[in-house]
C-alpha cells in the first residue's frame, strides 16, 4: 500500500514538472541592449532633439590688418602735400623722361642734349654732380648708366614714367631719407619721390597712354594690376619710347618693363618681389672741336629686389622687414664698356604708438663697376663694401595725421 502511494506521488510531481517545462519564459530586459527607433513617431518631438544652427554661437573672424607701415610713406604724406608737382588723376600730362616733373622748379637746372638721343641732366640749385635721390614707392631707382669721364650726373631719361600716378619733390634734409647709397651718396639737396600705381583692392585697373611728336618720337605707356581674392596681386607696367634725333645718324629705342608681385601669407606675413628690365639701344654723334664722331650705346639692365614684412608685432603697431636688392648693368659703347653692379640687405624694425613712429635699420652691401676702354686696351674695376646704421622717428606735428 505505502509502496502504491509513493509511486503515484512520484507520477504526480513528473507531470507537474513537464507543465512547467512547456509554459514560455518571460522575456528579461537588458541594459546593454540596443534599442532602434524607441522614440514615438512625432516631428514636433523629433525636433526638439536637433540643434538650432541659427543660434549656435562661432567665433569672430579677426579683422584684417592695415598694410605696412612705411617710413618713406608718411614722410611723403607729412612733408610732401604741398609739394606735390604731378598726379595723373588730375589729368596732369605725363613729362618726357623723369627730369620733365621738375621742368616748372626754378631751383632745379635742366639740361637736355637735344641734338643727339644721348640724356637728360638734372641739378638741383645748379650745382654739379647727383645730388638728388630718386624713389619709387619703397624702392630706390637705381641709374647704372656711367659716362667717361664720369661727371656723377643721373641720366633722367633712363627713369621710366609708365607705373607713375604722381611725382612729390622733398628738399633739405629729408631729401637724404630712403636712399642710404643711392645716387647722390646717401645725401643730396632733394628727393624726386614717384609713387606707383598701387594693387587695387576690389577690382582690376589698366590705362594705356601713346604720345607722338616731331623726328619720330613716341612714347607708349600701358600698365594693369589685380588681387585675387585678397591674398594675391599682381601689378605690371611698360614703357616703349623711341625717337630719330636731329641729324643723319641719330635714334635712340629703349623699353622697361616693371612687375610687382604680392602674396600675403596668413595674416600677418606679406611677401613682395620686384622685378625690372630695361633695354635701350641707338647711334648718336658726338661734336668734338668740329669733328663728328658716331657713337654706339646698348644698355641692358636688370634689377630685382625682394621684400618679407611680418607684421602686429609686439602688441600691435610694431613690424620687421627685411629686403634684397640686386642690380646689373651692363653698358657698351663704340669707345668702351660699363658694367656696374649692385647688391645691399636692408633689415628694418618699427614701432608706431601714440602718433609716432620709430624705426631702425641696417644696411650693408656690395657696388662694384668694370669699365674697359677699347681705344686704349685697359680695364679699370673697383669695388667697395658698404654698411651703416641708421634710426628714425616722426611724430605727429601740428595737429596732422602721420
Amino acid at each position: 500500500m505505502i509502496r502504491n502511494k509513493f509511486i503515484i506521488t512520484c507520477l504526480m510531481l513528473l507531470l507537474c514538472g513537464t507543465v512547467i517545462a512547456q509554459e514560455p519564459q518571460q522575456p528579461v530586459a537588458d541594459s546593454s541592449a540596443i534599442v532602434i527607433d524607441s522614440l514615438p513617431h512625432d516631428s514636433t518631438q523629433l525636433d526638439l532633439l536637433i540643434p538650432d544652427t541659427a543660434t549656435a554661437v562661432t567665433s569672430p573672424a579677426p579683422p584684417p590688418l592695415p598694410p605696412p607701415i612705411r617710413m618713406i610713406d608718411s614722410l611723403v604724406s607729412r612733408f610732401g602735400r604741398d609739394r606735390k608737382i604731378f598726379d595723373v588723376n588730375q589729368n596732369d600730362m605725363y613729362p618726357r623722361n623723369g627730369a620733365g616733373f621738375l621742368s616748372d622748379e626754378a631751383s632745379y637746372f635742366s639740361m637736355t642734349r637735344h641734338e643727339t638721343p644721348m640724356r637728360t641732366v638734372l641739378l638741383p640749385f645748379g650745382l654739379p654732380g647727383g645730388r638728388i635721390n630718386l624713389q619709387s614707392g619703397v624702392n630706390e631707382i637705381i641709374v647704372n648708366d656711367i659716362v667717361v669721364p664720369q661727371d656723377g650726373r643721373i641720366d633722367f631719361d633712363e627713369i621710366a614714367t609708365g607705373d607713375v600716378v604722381s611725382a612729390t619733390i622733398l628738399e633739405g634734409p629729408l631729401g637724404g631719407y630712403g636712399s642710404p647709397q643711392g645716387e647722390a651718396g646717401g645725401g643730396g639737396l632733394g628727393m624726386l619721390y614717384l609713387e606707383p600705381m598701387a594693387i587695387p583692392t576690389d577690382q582690376a585697373r589698366s590705362q594705356f597712354t601713346l604720345e607722338r611728336g616731331g623726328y619720330g618720337y613716341s612714347y607708349t605707356r600701358a600698365r594693369i594690376a589685380r588681387m585675387f581674392s585678397g591674398h594675391t596681386g599682381f601689378s605690371f607696367s611698360t614703357d616703349y619710347r623711341k625717337g630719330d634725333g636731329v641729324g643723319f645718324i641719330a635714334d635712340d629705342d629703349a623699353y622697361k618693363i616693371k612687375t610687382h608681385l604680392f602674396k600675403k601669407i596668413q595674416r600677418r606675413s606679406i611677401v613682395d618681389l620686384y622685378i625690372s628690365v630695361y633695354r635701350r639701344e641707338g647711334d648718336f654723334p658726338v661734336v668734338l672741336s668740329g669733328s663728328n664722331t658716331i657713337e654706339r650705346r646698348l644698355r641692358r639692365e636688370l634689377q630685382l629686389v625682394g621684400s618679407y614684412s611680418l607684421l602686429d608685432l609686439w602688441g600691435g603697431g610694431g613690424q620687421f622687414t627685411g629686403r634684397v636688392t640686386h642690380s646689373s648693368s651692363r653698358a657698351s659703347y663704340s669707345s668702351h664698356s660699363i658694367k656696374p653692379e649692385k647688391a645691399y640687405i636692408d633689415i628694418s624694425f618699427l614701432k608706431s604708438a601714440h602718433s609716432t613712429i620709430w624705426e631702425i635699420s641696417a644696411v650693408g652691401g656690395n657696388d662694384k663697376v668694370d669699365i674697359n676702354l677699347f681705344s686704349e686696351n685697359e680695364t679699370e674695376y673697383v669695388s667697395r663694401d658698404f654698411g651703416h646704421l641708421t634710426f628714425s622717428t616722426l611724430t605727429k606735428l601740428a595737429g596732422v595725421d602721420l
